[in-house]
């Protein structure tokens, strides 16, 4: 007001960086009797996998309907044509970072992270989150203890209110987030990505001879 002009001072990146450095240290120690452990992290969500436990049953596109596309009458092709199809739905998955039919995936992190941002969209459901507690047993988060936002493109997973991520026995994939990701049907799947994976199905046999 009155001609005057503010300045919000900047947080120096070094100075962030190393309070994050001090304060995931300060969250690593040494449990009773040798076990080491490890609390929520601050920042970053350590994805340490993503695998894909149960694949789609089912392919955006048919054989029959890239054969029509391709304009290919020899229907001895289809099998190949189907093998085309779930490699290219796969790069395109790769590619998009996305999920394009129903599969079960699992994210491991080597410790609960402030929230989990999930690798793969659209997601449908989560099916569980579980951790290896300071003793080496696996546990089970109630559901009642986390809020989920699967609209969010990426989905997410925070903690609910009053609740803190339990500590976790420091490991690799001490932390294994179960979900359920991908459009429930083909018909579901944008037409964009459709035409896509026709493109690149019709490309590649095309070019069957040239190793592509």
């Amino acid at each position: 007001r009155d001609g005057l002009r503010w300045r919000v001072a900047q947080p120096d990146p070094a100075d962030r960086r190393a309070r994050l450095v001090q304060e995931s240290r300060f969250r690593r120690g040494q449990a009773s009797g040798g076990a080491r452990f490890i609390f929520g992290q601050t920042s970053g969500d350590q994805t340490m996998s993503l695998t894909i436990s149960t694949p789609p049953t089912d392919e955006p596109i048919t054989a029959d309907q890239q054969q029509s596309w391709s304009r290919i009458t020899d229907e001895a092709e289809g099998a190949d044509i189907e093998r085309m199809i779930k490699a290219a739905r796969e790069q395109c998955e790769q590619f998009m970072q996305r999920a394009i039919m129903t599969q079960t995936c699992e994210e491991r992190f080597e410790s609960f992270p402030c929230e989990f941002h999930l690798q793969r969209a659209p997601v449908q459901s989560i099916t569980s989150v579980q951790y290896i507690d300071v003793n080496g047993n696996t546990q089970t988060v109630s559901s009642a203890n986390y809020y989920t936002d699967l609209y969010s493109t990426p989905a997410e997973i925070e903690p609910a209110i009053g609740y803190t991520w339990p500590a976790t026995f420091q490991r690799p994939n001490a932390v294994v987030v179960t979900y359920v990701a991908g459009w429930e049907s083909a018909e579901d799947v944008p037409e964009a990505i459709k035409i896509a994976l026709s493109l690149l199905v019709d490309h590649r046999y095309e070019n069957r001879s040239a190793g592509d």
